[in-house]
């Protein structure tokens, strides 16, 4: 049986898994295994950012963000992994007007952005061509006290000799 807090989004999902075609075993592991009582909140988030990682794969944001308001209704904490997920769908997506409203919804989960988050955002705008975005979610990163990573790091000095 499915975890109960899950059971929406397995179904928001079938057309992910399918198209995917993920196979059976995959499907035991990362779903039907009961855990214990305290591991229960933990399993139904991996379940769940297993499952947007699998819809962004194949290009179903609107599923993954189905997923993410299931999350929400049934009161599975969110982390940061979730909303990097959504970045990382939108961002190969070109879907860079999609990023302030990501960004609002974490911030209204009391999350803040990590490297992860930020070089996902700078990989976003270089690709859409906004270079000043870039360089100013550089410039955020920083002042956030996030240490920039060697891509973050190539990036602000491409930029700069432009």
């Amino acid at each position: 049986m499915f975890a109960p807090n899950c059971h929406l989004s397995m179904i928001a999902m079938i057309p992910c898994l399918h198209a995917i075609k993920l196979s059976s075993n995959i499907l035991v592991q990362t779903f039907l295994v009961r855990p214990r009582a305290q591991q229960a909140s933990d399993a139904r988030l991996v379940a769940c950012q297993t499952g947007m990682n699998a819809c962004i794969s194949v290009g179903k944001l609107t599923e993954a963000r189905q997923l993410l308001q299931d999350m929400k209704q049934r009161n599975i904490a969110l982390d940061i992994r979730v909303f990097n997920i959504l970045l990382k769908g939108y961002s190969r997506r070109g879907g860079v007007s999609a990023v302030p409203g990501v960004l609002q919804e974490m911030a209204d989960a009391g999350l803040k952005p990590s490297a992860v988050t930020y070089n996902t955002l700078i990989d976003t705008y270089v690709t859409a061509g906004q270079l000043a975005q870039a360089r100013q979610t550089c410039a955020d990163a920083q002042a956030a006290g996030v240490a920039p990573s060697q891509s973050l790091c190539a990036f602000k000095h491409t930029v700069a000799v432009q």
